[in-house]
């Protein structure tokens, strides 16, 4: 029964219903029984009135997160409106009411509270059981997770494995961002292999982000582990990049104001893992592959361009044409990179990309591109648009690119699909060792 109840998914149509019309039918009920006719005509309206003011203010919010509200569901919005209003309906008539009715009001709250969650978690699709919602907030590690130091002794034995094994990427002082915990992802095949080269997949998420996320909301390890099953063990690294330091601190990965969010991915990570997984002394030379969805999309193709001696290959979902911090072009340059327009072309990947003698370059990076459409033609949505852009300008500037179109929402269901059929595109990369 335990079991069953962790696998439930929290976008089962039932569950979603409940959490709408509960809280509405308790608080109706209340509010009819305890108010007169002449209360509920004077107050009702003031009440939608906080409620759509709520409404604009979570969609203000998250645009100035990089975020479009116009892409969540309709439902999320009525969800938001409904915890208004039994909030103000709880405020308003608590003292009046006996302590049945204040704890249906209390227990209305919170289901309403717990709608809105579970209605933005059906937008982004960020948890997708009550098991990874369970796990995310206890704080439970990764599966499988083990200690660096159990991983050299692994190492040392050539030890065979069913599957891979995750470690905590060690800190460094010489890191200048504050990252939160990272997560290290090491496939069966490398603890029998030899010193070969091995691919390591630099997995970076959304704006309102954790590490974890492309574990619980993208199933990469899942994907990973399935992947190695079929092919003799073997399977890239991955490591779970922290590109923001904080939940909702919007990096899009360049050094600014908001951290040093560049130099941790293209030095201090590479650094820090070469340093743990060197210390076996039986590690090959290591390719990184920078791979993101969303903000990390952006990332990747951004950072690729900026760094195309590092990175052989990459993959954006779902990225934006260039970085930005939501808004207009003012709020960008100050948010990201404190005021300086000088920067805004030199992390522009369009912009690079068609750079002058650009070709030289780029001629040896290979590039994968995806979009997702809920319209047709795909071609002409927002979010194909910017694919679009970007996948022309780094053709033209020599980058081998591979563009994917498919139907989808902009949310972690999409990035997952899209990694599990790439990975084999992925694992079939250039020979020649990048990032060393």
């Amino acid at each position: 029964m335990f079991d069953d109840a962790r696998s439930m998914s929290l976008f089962h149509p039932v569950l979603l219903c409940v959490v709408l019309t509960l809280p509405a039918l308790v608080g109706v009920t209340v509010v009819v029984r305890s108010c007169s006719l002449r209360t509920l005509l004077r107050c009702a309206p003031l009440a939608l009135g906080v409620a759509a003011t709520a409404v604009g203010a979570t969609m203000t919010w998250l645009a100035h997160q990089g975020l479009d509200p116009f892409t969540a569901p309709a439902w999320l919005w009525v969800s938001v409106v409904e915890a208004v209003v039994i909030v103000f309906a709880s405020i308003g008539l608590w003292r009046s009411v006996r302590w049945i009715s204040r704890g249906a009001l209390a227990g209305s709250v919170a289901v309403a509270v717990l709608g809105v969650a579970l209605m933005g978690n059906v937008w982004v699709h960020y948890l997708p059981t009550v098991g990874s919602a369970v796990d995310v907030a206890v704080g439970k590690g990764p599966v499988h997770e083990t200690s660096l130091v159990r991983v050299h002794a692994m190492k040392q034995r050539a030890s065979v494995l069913s599957q891979g094994v995750t470690f905590v990427l060690p800190r460094s002082s010489q890191d200048p961002f504050a990252a939160r915990t990272e997560y290290v992802y090491v496939p069966p095949a490398w603890f029998a292999d030899g010193t070969g080269p091995t691919d390591v997949f630099l997995m970076m998420g959304g704006v309102i982000n954790t590490p974890r996320d492309w574990i619980v909301s993208g199933g990469a390890i899942d994907t990973a582990n399935n992947y190695a099953r079929t092919h003799g063990g073997r399977a890239p690294i991955m490591v779970f990049v922290d590109t923001t330091g904080g939940l909702s601190n919007d990096t899009e990965c360049v050094n600014g104001p908001r951290g040093q969010a560049e130099t941790h991915i293209v030095a201090g990570v590479p650094q820090r893992l070469h340093s743990a997984l060197g210390a076996t002394g039986a590690t090959g030379p290591l390719r990184f592959v920078p791979v993101g969805w969303s903000m990390g999309g952006t990332c990747a193709i951004t950072l690729a361009a900026r760094h195309p001696h590092l990175f052989e290959r990459f993959v954006a979902i779902s990225p934006d044409r260039a970085p930005n911090s939501g808004g207009n072009t003012a709020a960008t340059v100050r948010g990201l990179y404190g005021g300086k327009y000088s920067e805004l072309a030199s992390h522009d990947p369009v912009a690079i990309f068609s750079g002058a003698a650009t070709a030289p370059r780029f001629r040896h990076v290979k590039a994968l591109l995806a979009a997702a459409c809920t319209q047709r033609p795909c071609a002409s949505a927002p979010e194909s648009k910017s694919v679009t852009a970007l996948a022309t300008a780094a053709q033209r500037g020599g980058v081998s690119v591979t563009t994917l179109y498919q139907p989808g929402r902009h949310n972690w269901s999409f990035a997952a699909a899209v990694f599990r059929n790439v990975l084999p595109w992925l694992s079939s990369g250039p020979a020649r060792n990048a990032g060393k």
